[in-house]
């Protein structure tokens, strides 16, 4: 697979779980900290 392809997935991922971070509330909620976790892994 392209180098530059993974990187990109990773920046993606890596931005999507900061920004749903704020969203947990602290892992309070449930979905928002399941795209953390989720994202946070694939980066």
């Amino acid at each position: 697979m392209n180098k530059w392809l993974i990187l990109g997935a990773a920046i993606v991922a890596e931005t999507i779980a900061t920004a749903a971070l704020k969203s947990s509330e602290g892992f309070t909620k449930l979905i928002p900290s399941v795209v953390v976790i989720i994202g946070y892994g694939i980066a």
